[in-house]
This record gives structure tokens, C-alpha cells and sequence, in this order.
């Protein structure tokens, strides 16, 4: 497989953006390729590790985008970075999110992306760290950013370890609390149910998703080191809590675990008897005897109600071009 830095397949399809705003589709582009961890349940053989675009790039490509935009005035002037993971790693990497967010936004756009929660809180980082971050994530406020997806995925640490998420609980709940105290618009997807969880890790998980001490009302009168110092103590989260349970902030709340091909939580769910080998005829694995159903998917995508216009073949669409979803408040992602 070409390494992603190497890739030059990213470029958008213009050809099909005009009919895709006729179907009151929306604008997809990727400026980043890959993921900076390795989750249990991902197979990576299809993106890879994390690579990052040059933001000198982007000017003209948004300017194109743009011309195609204008003549469907209707439309939202909203793109969806559908890169897996947006700020991506290096010590660059503040510079380049700020960047090109900047630059999306000097062209007239406004903007959605998704990344991982430990851009937000990140243990083994010291405060000066977290300040840094709290800072980007303001700026990138006043540059166009109009919601970032989190997949966090559980608020028990056991099950984040099974998911090899590199994340832990309490790491989730300063994350949540620093992001709604930051004023950030956030989608976050959690995967309520897996084959191997216990009913101690099920009810765990749904006092998790119940707390009310994560979501926080806006700060925007605290510097960002008064809200990095804040978020940590249970008394100012108790102050500025907005009483809204965690779930309400949850994409999808039932959603169960996609045992996907090659990924070792599959492989970890078929040495238990929970699913059978993988069938294509079956979308997935075969059933098991002690399921009695498919274990195992070959879904790519967790909205299931996607709408391509007729005239896109499906090797066009998996590629790179913009879709048509039906089901209100679900954007793209990069992580199909």
C-alpha cells in the first residue's frame, strides 16, 4: 500500500458537486489521510497511519468549490472535512490546524471535521500543553469552525482499553467538560454495547452517559488557563454545569459495536464463538451458532440512510464525492 504522504487520489470531483448540491447534498473534502492510534475495532489497511496536506494547496481547490457554491445560493456555505483525524500530530500541529482553518474560512466557508479526544486532554502532557490547546480550540471558533465529531466511545476505562482507544474516563470527562466550557459545538459517537462487555461494564456505561457534571455552559468570560484549571475540580464543575445529562450530546445512543473485517476486536469476538468467518455473501461474517444471527458487518459507515445522486457509480462515491443524507443532523466523517 502507498504510504498517504505519497497518495495523490484526494483531489474532490467537481464534476459531481453541482449535481450533488441540486440533491441539497453537502461539500466533502479531505485535507488529511489516516489516524495517529490504531483502534481495536478499525481495520487500518485502507487509510493508514496519519498524513497531513499542505494548507498552500487549499486556496485555489476552495476557490473552485467556491464557483460551483455560488451558483446554488441556497445551499450552505458549509464544508465537511471528512478527514479521520483533523489536527492530526507533530509539533506542527497547532500551526497547521489554525492554518488551514483560517484558510477555509477566508474562502467563505464554514466548517465540520472529527478527531480524536486526546487533541483536547492528554495525561502524560503538562499544563502549559493544555493551554495551547485550549487556546487552538478557541481560535479555531473565530475561524469558521462550526462542530468537531469526537469519537469517545465509552466512559469506562476497562472497555477503552478493550477498544485500544489510548484513553481513559476521567481523560473523557475533563475532554467533555473543557470543550463545552470552551464553547466548542461537538458531536460525540459512543458505542453503547459490545460482544465482550460485562453487565458491571453496561451499567457503568450508562451511569456514564447519565453524568451531569460533563456538560458545562459556555465561559467565554474565563481566560482558557482559568478553564484548564477549572474542569479538573469537581466544584467548578458542579458551578458551571448546564444539569444536562452527557447523553443528550450522543449522536446515536444505541448504537452496538461493528465488528469489521480484519480489525482485532473481530478477531477477539471470533476466538470467543461470537461470530463466524467472514462471508461476503453475508455483508460480514457468517452467523454463529451461539448468536443465532451475523455477528460481524461490513458496514462502513454508521448511517445507514446515505443517497448518492443516480448519476454517481459507486466506486466514484466510496472515493471522494459528496453525499445526500436523509437522516437530520448526521454529517459525513472521514472514517468510513
Amino acid at each position: 500500500m502507498q504510504p498517504n504522504r505519497l497518495r495523490d487520489d484526494f483531489l474532490p470531483e467537481l464534476d459531481l458537486l453541482d449535481a450533488t448540491f441540486a440533491h441539497n447534498g453537502v461539500a466533502q473534502l479531505e485535507i488529511s489521510r489516516g489516524c495517529t492510534s490504531h483502534c481495536s475495532f478499525c481495520p487500518r489497511g485502507h487509510k493508514g497511519s496519519w498524513s497531513g496536506g499542505n494548507a498552500t494547496s487549499l486556496p485555489w481547490m476552495l476557490a473552485e468549490i467556491g464557483k460551483v457554491a455560488d451558483r446554488h445560493p441556497t445551499i450552505s456555505r458549509s464544508l465537511y472535512v471528512v478527514d479521520e483525524e483533523f489536527i492530526g500530530r507533530g509539533e506542527d500541529a497547532v500551526d497547521r490546524a489554525l492554518t488551514v482553518a483560517t484558510t477555509i474560512s477566508d474562502s467563505g466557508f464554514t466548517w465540520e471535521s472529527s478527531c480524536r479526544i486526546d487533541q483536547v486532554v492528554r495525561p502524560d502532557r503538562d499544563r502549559a500543553w493544555h493551554i495551547e490547546r485550549a487556546s487552538m480550540w478557541r481560535e479555531l471558533l473565530g475561524s469558521g469552525l462550526r462542530r468537531m465529531l469526537f469519537g469517545v466511545e465509552s466512559g469506562v476505562t476497562s472497555i477503552l482499553q478493550r477498544f485500544a482507544k489510548d484513553s481513559t474516563a476521567e481523560q473523557n470527562a475533563v475532554a467533555i467538560r473543557t470543550l463545552s466550557a470552551l464553547g466548542v459545538p461537538t458531536r460525540f459517537t459512543y458505542i453503547t454495547f459490545d460482544h465482550l462487555m460485562t453487565e458491571h461494564e453496561l451499567a457503568a456505561s450508562h451511569a456514564f452517559q447519565a453524568r451531569t457534571d460533563l456538560l458545562l455552559a459556555p465561559l467565554p468570560e474565563l481566560s482558557v488557563a482559568q478553564i484548564v484549571d477549572g474542569v479538573t475540580d469537581p466544584a467548578f464543575a458542579a458551578k458551571h454545569s448546564t444539569g444536562r445529562p452527557f447523553y443528550t450530546e450522543i449522536s446515536y445512543m444505541l448504537v452496538s459495536m461493528e465488528c469489521l473485517i480484519g480489525a482485532p476486536y473481530t478477531r477477539a469476538v471470533q476466538s470467543r464463538g461470537l461470530a463466524g468467518p467472514a462471508d461476503p455473501q453475508w455483508g460480514g461474517s457468517k452467523p454463529s451458532s451461539r448468536t443465532g444471527g451475523s455477528a460481524s458487518a461490513l458496514a462502513v459507515r454508521k448511517c445507514g440512510s446515505i443517497a448518492t445522486s443516480p448519476s454517481i457509480t459507486p466506486s466514484r462515491a466510496w472515493r471522494r464525492s459528496s453525499t445526500v443524507c436523509h437522516d437530520v443532523g448526521c454529517a459525513p466523517r472521514g472514517s468510513y
